[in-house]
């Protein structure tokens, strides 16, 4: 499990998209740097096409409650694990309590965090990205204060179930409304 301490500015899980649903109105969407998200999977043992976390600008700060491994591509964040500098591009082992901070992205704008077997969250027309547009898939960017993200990996290992839990009750769909309320509890919470 992951829990995302404070979430910035379009936050959100990708993988490589959903493809095959254009003709139904439904865009492929997933990752804008797809090469830095597959280059990051590679990094870390996972398949190419395993969900990550894209974080727009940042700041950004993850608390892992198990030990895995992690590696950030795309732009660099300055990141710290700990007090210790974490650089990109570099798989990184990640002790169970640690904090993963991205600062605001020093060049460029997107990065994304892999984690050793990807983020688990309900895939949605075969895909686990989110997509803004629809208000579905991934975790339409309420990575937030109460939201979890399960690793698949560290969860099955560590006997806990695999899922996601939006930090509305009952996994109940995003919607507009909820994306509203939740952007306007992360404002008020973090200001």
């Amino acid at each position: 499990m992951i829990d995302v301490i404070r979430a910035g500015v379009l936050t959100s899980v990708q993988d490589l998209g959903r493809h095959g649903y254009r003709h139904l109105g439904v865009s492929s969407g997933g990752a804008l740097d797809a090469l830095s998200l597959e280059i990051g999977n590679r990094i870390v043992g996972n398949r190419p096409d395993a969900a990550g976390i894209e974080v727009t600008f940042g700041p950004t700060v993850l608390r892992f409650k198990h030990a895995t491994r992690v590696a950030i591509t795309g732009t660099d964040f300055g990141a710290t694990l700990g007090d210790e500098p974490v650089y990109s591009w570099w798989s990184v082992p990640v002790q169970a309590g640690q904090e993963l901070t991205l600062r605001a992205a020093k060049r460029g704008m997107r990065g994304y965090v892999c984690v050793a077997g990807g983020i688990d969250v309900l895939p949605m027309l075969g895909s686990r990205s989110t997509d803004l547009g629809a208000c579905f898939g991934g975790n339409a960017t309420i990575v937030a204060a109460a939201c979890n993200v399960a690793a698949s990996g560290m969860a099955a290992r560590a006997g806990h179930p695999i899922g996601f839990r939006f930090f509305l009750r009952y996994g109940l769909p995003v919607t507009l409304v909820s994306l509203i309320l939740a952007t306007g509890y992360v404002m008020l919470r973090y200001a």
